[in-house]
Protein backbone atom coordinates (compact mmCIF):
# COMPACT_ATOMS: atom_id res chain seq x y z
CA UNK A 1 0.00 0.00 0.00
CA UNK A 2 1.41 3.60 -1.19
CA UNK A 3 1.84 6.52 1.41
CA UNK A 4 1.31 5.04 4.31
CA UNK A 5 1.41 6.64 7.32
CA UNK A 6 1.33 4.27 10.30
CA UNK A 7 0.79 5.26 14.10
CA UNK A 8 1.51 2.65 16.76
CA UNK A 9 -0.14 3.74 19.97
CA UNK A 10 0.86 1.67 23.32
CA UNK A 11 -1.40 2.16 26.00
CA UNK A 12 -0.79 2.02 29.72
CA UNK A 13 2.32 -0.17 30.92
CA UNK A 14 1.88 -2.82 28.76
CA UNK A 15 1.40 -1.08 25.69
CA UNK A 16 4.11 1.04 26.71
CA UNK A 17 6.32 -1.40 27.34
CA UNK A 18 5.72 -3.28 23.94
CA UNK A 19 6.02 -0.15 21.87
CA UNK A 20 9.64 0.39 23.46
CA UNK A 21 10.13 -3.74 22.56
CA UNK A 22 9.01 -2.85 18.88
CA UNK A 23 11.58 -0.11 18.43
CA UNK A 24 14.17 -1.26 19.91
CA UNK A 25 13.52 -4.45 17.16
CA UNK A 26 13.42 -1.61 14.18
CA UNK A 27 9.81 -2.72 13.89
CA UNK A 28 8.49 -0.31 11.22
CA UNK A 29 11.63 1.33 10.21
CA UNK A 30 10.87 0.05 6.28
CA UNK A 31 7.65 2.27 6.41
CA UNK A 32 8.81 4.87 9.05
CA UNK A 33 6.30 4.09 11.53
CA UNK A 34 5.36 6.36 14.24
CA UNK A 35 5.11 4.82 17.89
CA UNK A 36 3.27 6.93 20.80
CA UNK A 37 2.66 5.52 24.38
CA UNK A 38 -0.25 6.98 26.15
CA UNK A 39 -1.32 6.35 30.14
CA UNK A 40 -1.64 7.80 33.57
CA UNK A 41 1.80 7.48 34.84
CA UNK A 42 4.17 9.92 33.51
CA UNK A 43 7.02 8.82 35.31
CA UNK A 44 6.61 5.47 33.37
CA UNK A 45 5.84 7.08 30.16
CA UNK A 46 9.26 9.22 30.56
CA UNK A 47 11.45 6.23 30.57
CA UNK A 48 9.75 4.70 27.15
CA UNK A 49 11.65 4.46 24.38
CA UNK A 50 8.56 6.47 21.94
CA UNK A 51 9.21 10.09 21.72
CA UNK A 52 5.29 11.50 21.95
CA UNK A 53 3.81 10.81 24.91
CA UNK A 54 0.19 11.80 25.74
CA UNK A 55 -0.68 11.78 29.40
CA UNK A 56 -4.40 11.10 30.24
CA UNK A 57 -4.03 13.00 33.49
CA UNK A 58 -4.44 16.41 31.63
CA UNK A 59 -7.68 17.92 31.21
CA UNK A 60 -9.73 16.62 28.98
CA UNK A 61 -9.22 19.99 25.92
CA UNK A 62 -5.49 19.01 26.38
CA UNK A 63 -5.47 15.55 26.19
CA UNK A 64 -7.95 15.24 23.00
CA UNK A 65 -5.36 17.83 21.25
CA UNK A 66 -2.47 15.56 22.18
CA UNK A 67 -4.33 12.73 20.38
CA UNK A 68 -4.76 14.85 17.33
CA UNK A 69 -1.78 16.01 16.39
CA UNK A 70 0.15 12.39 17.74
CA UNK A 71 -2.49 11.23 14.95
CA UNK A 72 -1.96 13.56 12.48
CA UNK A 73 -1.64 12.38 8.92
CA UNK A 74 -2.10 8.80 10.05
CA UNK A 75 -4.03 6.36 7.92
CA UNK A 76 -3.75 3.60 9.88
CA UNK A 77 -3.86 3.65 13.65
CA UNK A 78 -2.59 0.08 15.44
CA UNK A 79 -3.35 -0.56 19.09
CA UNK A 80 -1.45 -2.32 21.44
CA UNK A 81 -2.74 -2.77 24.41
CA UNK A 82 -3.56 -4.76 27.88
CA UNK A 83 -7.18 -3.92 27.97
CA UNK A 84 -7.73 -4.44 31.82
CA UNK A 85 -5.91 -1.39 32.27
CA UNK A 86 -7.84 1.71 33.37
CA UNK A 87 -5.59 3.60 30.83
CA UNK A 88 -6.93 1.43 27.75
CA UNK A 89 -10.43 1.95 29.05
CA UNK A 90 -10.07 6.02 28.70
CA UNK A 91 -7.99 6.19 25.72
CA UNK A 92 -9.28 3.84 23.54
CA UNK A 93 -12.61 5.91 22.74
CA UNK A 94 -11.17 8.59 22.08
CA UNK A 95 -9.07 6.97 19.50
CA UNK A 96 -10.80 5.39 18.09
CA UNK A 97 -13.07 8.25 17.54
CA UNK A 98 -10.37 10.53 16.39
CA UNK A 99 -8.94 7.58 13.65
CA UNK A 100 -12.50 7.39 12.45
CA UNK A 101 -12.66 11.41 11.97
CA UNK A 102 -9.33 11.42 9.95
CA UNK A 103 -10.64 7.93 8.09
CA UNK A 104 -7.75 5.96 9.48
CA UNK A 105 -7.95 2.14 9.22
CA UNK A 106 -7.87 1.20 13.22
CA UNK A 107 -6.18 -2.38 14.00
CA UNK A 108 -5.82 -3.91 17.54
CA UNK A 109 -3.48 -6.55 19.47
CA UNK A 110 -4.30 -6.75 22.71
CA UNK A 111 -4.97 -9.08 25.70
CA UNK A 112 -7.35 -10.26 27.77
CA UNK A 113 -7.52 -10.55 31.67
CA UNK A 114 -6.69 -13.11 33.53
CA UNK A 115 -9.92 -15.14 34.74
CA UNK A 116 -7.72 -14.43 38.40
CA UNK A 117 -7.82 -10.70 38.21
CA UNK A 118 -10.46 -8.57 39.77
CA UNK A 119 -13.87 -7.13 38.47
CA UNK A 120 -12.86 -3.97 37.74
CA UNK A 121 -10.53 -4.93 35.15
CA UNK A 122 -12.83 -7.29 33.71
CA UNK A 123 -15.37 -4.48 33.35
CA UNK A 124 -12.40 -2.08 31.93
CA UNK A 125 -11.91 -5.02 29.17
CA UNK A 126 -15.41 -5.65 28.28
CA UNK A 127 -15.85 -1.80 27.78
CA UNK A 128 -12.68 -1.51 25.28
CA UNK A 129 -13.88 -4.07 23.61
CA UNK A 130 -17.35 -2.58 22.95
CA UNK A 131 -15.37 0.68 21.91
CA UNK A 132 -13.22 -1.81 19.61
CA UNK A 133 -16.10 -3.28 17.98
CA UNK A 134 -15.92 -1.43 14.58
CA UNK A 135 -12.16 -1.35 14.42
CA UNK A 136 -10.67 -3.15 10.94
CA UNK A 137 -9.10 -6.04 12.97
CA UNK A 138 -8.77 -6.88 16.58
CA UNK A 139 -6.05 -9.73 17.59
CA UNK A 140 -6.63 -10.68 21.10
CA UNK A 141 -4.99 -12.96 23.25
CA UNK A 142 -5.93 -14.02 27.06
CA UNK A 143 -3.44 -13.78 29.27
CA UNK A 144 -3.83 -17.48 29.85
CA UNK A 145 -2.65 -18.06 26.51
CA UNK A 146 0.86 -16.89 28.12
CA UNK A 147 1.71 -19.62 29.98
CA UNK A 148 1.55 -22.11 26.98
CA UNK A 149 4.42 -20.04 26.23
CA UNK A 150 6.41 -21.19 29.12
CA UNK A 151 5.44 -24.66 29.75
CA UNK A 152 9.04 -26.01 29.82
CA UNK A 153 9.50 -23.98 32.99
CA UNK A 154 8.98 -25.28 36.48
CA UNK A 155 8.09 -21.43 37.66
CA UNK A 156 7.19 -18.73 35.56
CA UNK A 157 6.95 -15.22 37.16
CA UNK A 158 4.82 -12.24 36.13
CA UNK A 159 8.59 -10.84 34.46
CA UNK A 160 8.34 -13.90 32.35
CA UNK A 161 4.52 -13.58 31.14
CA UNK A 162 5.36 -9.55 30.64
CA UNK A 163 8.10 -10.78 28.50
CA UNK A 164 5.98 -13.37 26.63
CA UNK A 165 3.07 -10.86 26.13
CA UNK A 166 6.05 -8.36 24.68
CA UNK A 167 7.54 -10.60 22.11
CA UNK A 168 3.72 -12.21 20.49
CA UNK A 169 2.66 -8.62 20.15
CA UNK A 170 6.02 -7.47 18.88
CA UNK A 171 6.09 -10.30 16.28
CA UNK A 172 2.50 -10.28 15.37
CA UNK A 173 2.57 -6.10 14.64
CA UNK A 174 5.89 -6.48 12.59
CA UNK A 175 4.28 -9.60 10.64
CA UNK A 176 1.22 -7.60 10.03
CA UNK A 177 2.88 -4.07 8.85
CA UNK A 178 5.48 -6.13 6.95
CA UNK A 179 2.37 -7.51 4.82
CA UNK A 180 0.46 -3.87 5.08
CA UNK A 181 3.60 -2.69 2.92
CA UNK A 182 3.22 -5.25 0.28
CA UNK A 183 -0.48 -4.86 -0.53
CA UNK A 184 -2.35 -2.87 -2.96
CA UNK A 185 -5.15 -2.34 -1.01
CA UNK A 186 -5.73 -2.60 2.76
CA UNK A 187 -9.30 -4.06 1.94
CA UNK A 188 -7.21 -7.85 2.36
CA UNK A 189 -6.10 -7.06 5.92
CA UNK A 190 -9.46 -6.31 7.26
CA UNK A 191 -9.99 -8.97 9.38
CA UNK A 192 -12.67 -8.44 12.29
CA UNK A 193 -12.22 -10.86 15.37
CA UNK A 194 -8.97 -12.41 14.18
CA UNK A 195 -5.97 -14.31 15.18
CA UNK A 196 -2.85 -14.69 13.84
CA UNK A 197 0.21 -17.13 14.32
CA UNK A 198 4.11 -17.07 12.99
CA UNK A 199 6.57 -19.73 12.42
CA UNK A 200 9.93 -20.12 11.22
CA UNK A 201 12.45 -22.91 9.76
CA UNK A 202 15.86 -22.89 8.51
CA UNK A 203 17.42 -23.97 4.90
CA UNK A 204 16.02 -22.85 1.35
CA UNK A 205 13.24 -25.67 1.10
CA UNK A 206 12.02 -25.21 4.59
CA UNK A 207 8.39 -23.20 3.77
CA UNK A 208 6.48 -26.22 4.68
CA UNK A 209 8.36 -26.69 8.02
CA UNK A 210 7.95 -22.84 8.97
CA UNK A 211 3.88 -23.23 8.24
CA UNK A 212 4.34 -25.85 10.45
CA UNK A 213 5.91 -24.25 13.21
CA UNK A 214 3.29 -21.04 12.75
CA UNK A 215 0.47 -24.62 13.01
CA UNK A 216 2.24 -24.93 16.48
CA UNK A 217 1.97 -21.18 17.55
CA UNK A 218 0.49 -21.92 21.23
CA UNK A 219 -2.03 -19.22 21.30
CA UNK A 220 -3.21 -21.05 17.75
CA UNK A 221 -7.05 -22.66 17.65
CA UNK A 222 -6.40 -25.29 14.77
CA UNK A 223 -10.42 -25.72 14.83
CA UNK A 224 -11.07 -22.10 14.33
CA UNK A 225 -8.48 -21.61 11.55
CA UNK A 226 -10.28 -24.67 10.07
CA UNK A 227 -13.39 -22.52 10.05
CA UNK A 228 -12.13 -19.68 9.00
CA UNK A 229 -13.66 -17.29 6.45
CA UNK A 230 -10.72 -15.57 5.62
CA UNK A 231 -7.12 -16.62 6.07
CA UNK A 232 -4.35 -14.64 4.42
CA UNK A 233 -0.34 -16.74 4.35
CA UNK A 234 2.95 -14.67 3.95
CA UNK A 235 6.01 -16.83 3.31
CA UNK A 236 9.03 -14.74 3.23
CA UNK A 237 12.41 -16.27 2.11
CA UNK A 238 15.92 -14.52 2.18
CA UNK A 239 18.32 -14.62 -0.73
CA UNK A 240 18.38 -18.34 -1.37
CA UNK A 241 14.75 -18.58 -1.40
CA UNK A 242 12.75 -19.57 -4.42
CA UNK A 243 8.78 -18.81 -4.65
CA UNK A 244 8.11 -21.80 -6.68
CA UNK A 245 9.32 -23.96 -3.34
CA UNK A 246 6.35 -22.20 -1.34
CA UNK A 247 4.13 -24.16 -3.98
CA UNK A 248 4.55 -27.62 -1.46
CA UNK A 249 3.32 -25.28 1.98
CA UNK A 250 0.59 -24.09 -0.28
CA UNK A 251 -0.50 -27.74 -0.86
CA UNK A 252 0.47 -29.18 2.97
CA UNK A 253 -2.12 -26.11 3.73
CA UNK A 254 -4.38 -27.12 1.95
CA UNK A 255 -4.17 -31.02 2.06
CA UNK A 256 -4.14 -30.73 5.69
CA UNK A 257 -5.71 -27.59 7.55
CA UNK A 258 -8.48 -26.44 4.65
CA UNK A 259 -9.09 -26.06 1.19
CA UNK A 260 -11.14 -22.75 1.92
CA UNK A 261 -9.84 -19.98 -0.31
CA UNK A 262 -6.88 -18.25 1.37
CA UNK A 263 -5.04 -15.32 0.23
CA UNK A 264 -0.80 -16.33 -0.23
CA UNK A 265 1.75 -14.06 -0.51
CA UNK A 266 5.70 -15.06 -1.06
CA UNK A 267 8.48 -12.32 -0.56
CA UNK A 268 11.80 -12.74 -0.65
CA UNK A 269 13.79 -10.47 2.51
CA UNK A 270 17.45 -10.80 2.40
CA UNK A 271 17.72 -9.87 6.24
CA UNK A 272 16.50 -13.17 7.08
CA UNK A 273 19.65 -14.86 5.16
CA UNK A 274 18.36 -18.78 5.10
CA UNK A 275 15.71 -18.54 7.19
CA UNK A 276 12.00 -19.19 5.78
CA UNK A 277 9.37 -17.25 7.81
CA UNK A 278 5.70 -17.83 7.91
CA UNK A 279 2.46 -15.66 9.34
CA UNK A 280 -0.68 -16.52 9.53
CA UNK A 281 -3.77 -13.98 9.69
CA UNK A 282 -7.52 -15.19 9.75
CA UNK A 283 -10.98 -13.91 10.67
CA UNK A 284 -12.58 -16.25 13.62
CA UNK A 285 -15.64 -18.32 13.03
CA UNK A 286 -18.47 -16.60 15.13
CA UNK A 287 -18.32 -17.86 18.69
CA UNK A 288 -21.28 -20.42 19.44
CA UNK A 289 -24.49 -18.38 20.98
CA UNK A 290 -22.60 -14.94 20.54
CA UNK A 291 -25.02 -12.86 19.35
CA UNK A 292 -21.90 -10.43 18.17
CA UNK A 293 -18.57 -11.30 17.07
CA UNK A 294 -16.46 -9.52 19.45
CA UNK A 295 -17.98 -6.81 21.67
CA UNK A 296 -19.02 -9.18 24.44
CA UNK A 297 -15.96 -10.05 26.58
CA UNK A 298 -17.46 -13.52 27.92
CA UNK A 299 -17.32 -14.14 24.10
CA UNK A 300 -13.92 -13.84 23.89
CA UNK A 301 -13.37 -15.92 27.17
CA UNK A 302 -15.72 -18.39 26.02
CA UNK A 303 -13.07 -19.27 23.26
CA UNK A 304 -10.25 -20.23 25.60
CA UNK A 305 -11.35 -22.44 28.04
CA UNK A 306 -8.83 -24.28 29.28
Amino acid sequence: MKNLNVKVVGLGEGGARAVSRMMNSHVGDKISAGFVAVGNDENLLLTTATKTNIFLNRDAVTVQKNISDALDGANFVVFVAGLGSTAAARAIPLIMSHAHKIKARTVAFVNLPSKLENHSRHENAAHCLSDLAKADSVFAVPAEKFFLFRLNRKEISLKDLFAVADEIFCNGVKNFLDALTGEKTSDTLKFGDAAFCYGEAEGIDSAVDAVKAALKFPALDVDELKRASKIFIRVTGGELFFKTTADAAKKFFHDEITDTKVIWRVDKDAEIVNKVCASIMFTRPPAVNAKSTFPLLKNFLGRFQP
